[in-house]
């Protein structure tokens, strides 16, 4: 049974307007404390993530739509566990929906004596990602600046691309939202910028999200790396989106860490 048969989409108008209530991870109070966690966690640069836009912090107070995945919590109980808003786009680039992030607490250590300190404590949340009551992730997926303006159908050239087009563009295809920042943070020093003259562009998944109409938004002959998680459900996202590119571009998949030649 299709589970998200009958799933009714988020009015594209709510997703936008409390998109743009959210803060962004560099900023003050929760905001500041979701970033800690981000840099702390995964080591980013809370700036850079913030100009790749891939993640905002939700506001404390908004007149908040009857998608939001509440279940039967008090708002204030529910975002302090789930703070982070991740935006996802459709196949023409579109935002169409939010999806949200735990955050596992941060306390400092010590203040007194290193005030700049600090302490995460494991808190097992689980799921780890929600996404709206009544939504359908299929054919949904995160994107940096180049991966929207990819899907969207824009000149690769505006974007740093040698030629016209998107001829010699590299994709990266990552597992969830924390990878996907990974590698948008690590890819691009800027928006508009690569490190090598070529146009990356960063593609996340969730969720079994990939269909043939993504698929068909990278351009042929691109350079596709597959960075999902080496288990079962990683290897499954894997052959599905090589399945749909090996054909016309080149696919390689990231290796396992005990294969890596670190010499």
């Amino acid at each position: 049974m299709d589970k998200d048969r009958d799933a009714v989409a988020p009015p594209v108008e709510e997703v936008a307007a409390l998109w743009a209530a959210c803060r962004h991870v560099d900023g003050t109070g929760c905001a500041a404390l979701a970033g800690d966690w981000i840099t702390y966690r995964r080591g980013l640069d809370t700036r850079a993530l913030a100009a790749l836009d891939l993640v905002r912090v939700l506001p404390d107070r908004h007149p908040w739509p009857a998608w939001m995945p509440w279940m039967q919590r008090p708002p204030v109980e529910w975002l302090s566990l789930y703070p982070l808003a991740v935006p996802m786009y459709d196949a023409g680039g579109a935002l169409r929906l939010l999806r949200f992030r735990a955050v596992t607490e941060i306390r400092e250590v010590d203040a007194d004596a290193n005030p700049a300190a600090l302490r995460w404590r494991p808190r097992k949340v689980e799921p780890k990602g929600i996404a709206p009551r009544g939504a359908r992730l299929a054919g949904l997926l995160l994107a940096d600046p180049p991966g929207r303006a990819m899907l969207r159908g824009e000149s690769g050239g505006d974007l740093g691309s040698p030629g016209e087009g998107w001829d010699g563009v590299r994709v990266v295809i990552c597992e969830g939202e924390p990878d996907t920042w990974t590698a948008a943070t690590i890819m691009r020093k800027a928006p508009g910028r690569t490190r090598d003259g070529r146009t990356w562009a960063t593609l996340g998944v969730v969720a079994g999200s990939w269909t043939a109409e993504l698929a068909a938004r990278v351009p042929d002959g691109a350079e596709v790396a597959l960075w999902t998680h080496h288990d079962a459900a990683g290897d499954k996202y894997a052959t599905r989106i090589a399945d749909t590119l090996a054909a016309r571009c080149k696919v390689v998949r990231s290796p396992r860490p005990e294969d890596r030649d670190d010499g």
